[in-house]
């Protein structure tokens, strides 16, 4: 009986063993052909994303690097997919967990996985851009630039943390190499009058003085979807009398008394939030600042300026007068540097955008607009612009009280003394708020005369499968 039983335990031993190595075989040839699976999703699913590259160059989007070295990589992803398809050997696919004894060892494994700290999603980013530009083949009729690219100023040779692009007395926009629809980019600034608003304004009392109406102008000026204007500033011209404690604190820490205009760049301004809160207290510390705000960046070390909160803000003595005034004879006297400044613009768009010519622009007189119900259509404005293309946009906003007689002809004066033109410019018949005609003129003059090349920007998916809304490439044409 001994003996016996010995046998059938052997014998189901036997049969144990050769069912876990059917199991284990039958296993080995799943993970195959799930695998093979992924990978082929994987490379198909590239190819799209190349092609949506594509089609957006296609119709006069200006790739950036990154995008110009996943293009480069179309003929390798190709061939690897008809590799996978035909069936060739490719590397192995994860390890399956193990059957039998180890099944406890398995677990505790991927228990210990599951504690284990997910990599950050940036983490993920910067190893795929990393992996695509060790990977990457430039282009043949735009080599891609040595060096590191900054992502803020699109020069070469330093990182986005350690950008010096403002230092510069000229340097407070960025003008872009688009010729679209029909001029090349020049600076717009809108200058704000506020009578009524006092620069030591108090962020959480934004109504008193209507400070809230100036600061819906800077959001509706400088902000469009996933980005800022480079080429637009914005003045703020606080001209309302502070107080008392507040005219005293300024004379004991050596501050200048009078009205302040503060101009927001577009082209310089970082970690800036289009609500009006967050301009307000921006705003505010660069008003309290005695050497007028974006100096004191100026004084700071590379990475200090390239992330300081004053950058970007710049106050001066004055009201709206003296800003328009100044804004007139700077404009007219000198031209901001190309995009960017260390290359023409035919380097940095590729082959599909003509060049812009050399890199220093000839100053021409500004455009001047004051805003007017009763004034020209602002499509004929447009028009004539593209016939004789301006130096620059300035954009007068008047508040409910306009500008006066004196004002209007002290402006008409500086106009005349460099050569340029007031015009009235009306949006139409009705009576508007502020923060809307900017957005207009801007609408407008990117519509019928120069639109920037900004970068593709994200959307992001609504799929149900997650909590959190992923990032995904904006399909052409979207």
């Amino acid at each position: 009986v001994k003996h016996g039983l010995h046998a059938v335990l052997a014998r189901r031993a036997d049969s144990i063993s050769a069912l876990v190595r059917l199991v284990r075989s039958l296993s080995t040839r799943m993970a195959d052909c799930s695998y093979a699976d992924k990978v082929i999703k994987a490379l198909r699913k590239k190819l799209r994303h190349i092609e949506e590259i594509k089609a957006r160059q296609t119709s006069g989007t200006v790739l950036d690097a990154q995008q110009r070295a996943t293009v480069a990589r179309e003929g390798q992803i190709a061939a690897e997919l008809a590799a996978v398809e035909s069936g060739a050997p490719m590397g192995a696919p994860p390890p399956t967990p193990p059957l039998g004894g180890a099944g406890g060892r398995a677990e505790q494994g991927s228990e210990a996985r599951r504690r284990e700290p997910k990599p950050d999603k940036r983490e993920r980013e910067a190893k795929k851009r990393k992996a695509d530009a060790h990977a990457a083949v430039p282009a043949p009729a735009a080599p891609a630039p040595s060096g590191d690219v900054c992502g803020f100023c699109r020069q070469t040779g330093h990182k986005a943390s350690l950008c010096s692009f403002g230092r510069g007395a000229s340097e407070r926009v960025q003008l872009c190499p688009s010729v679209s629809p029909s001029a090349c980019c020049v600076p717009r600034l809108f200058v704000l009058p506020m009578r009524r608003c006092a620069w030591d304004f108090d962020p959480a009392m934004l109504r008193a003085g209507r400070v809230d109406v100036g600061l819906r102008c800077a959001s509706a000026a400088l902000f469009r979807s996933q980005g800022l204007r480079r080429n637009t500033q914005i003045a703020l011209c606080f001209e309302g009398e502070p107080t008392a404690e507040a005219e005293g604190a300024a004379i004991a820490a050596g501050r200048p008394l009078g009205a302040r205009s503060l101009a927001l760049s577009g082209g310089l301004a970082r970690d800036l939030r289009p609500d009006e809160f967050s301009l307000a207290l921006r705003v505010r510390e660069a008003l309290d600042d005695k050497n007028g705000g974006h100096s004191t960046a100026c004084s700071l070390d590379e990475a200090g300026f390239a992330t300081s909160t004053l950058k970007g803000f710049e106050w001066q003595l004055g009201g709206a007068l003296e800003t328009l005034t100044r804004a007139v004879r700077a404009y007219a006297t000198s031209s901001p540097p190309a995009y960017p400044p260390t290359a023409t613009s035919a380097a940095i768009a590729g082959s599909s955008t003509p060049a812009l010519g050399p890199v220093s622009r000839r100053p021409r007189p500004p455009a001047i607009f004051v805003l007017d119900g009763k004034g020209e259509p602002i499509e004929s404005v447009c028009a004539r612009m593209c016939a004789e293309p301006p130096g620059s946009v300035v954009v007068v906003v008047g508040d409910d009280r306009g500008l006066t007689e004196d004002e209007e002809m002290a402006v008409k004066g500086a106009a005349r003394e460099v050569g340029a033109v007031v015009t009235r410019v009306s949006l139409g018949g009705e009576v508007l708020f502020a923060s809307h005609c900017v957005v207009l003129v801007n609408h407008y003059l990117d519509k019928l005369w120069h639109t920037c090349a900004n970068p593709p920007g994200r959307t992001y998916s609504t799929s149900t499968r997650t909590t959190a809304a992923r990032p995904v490439r904006r399909a052409a044409g979207a």
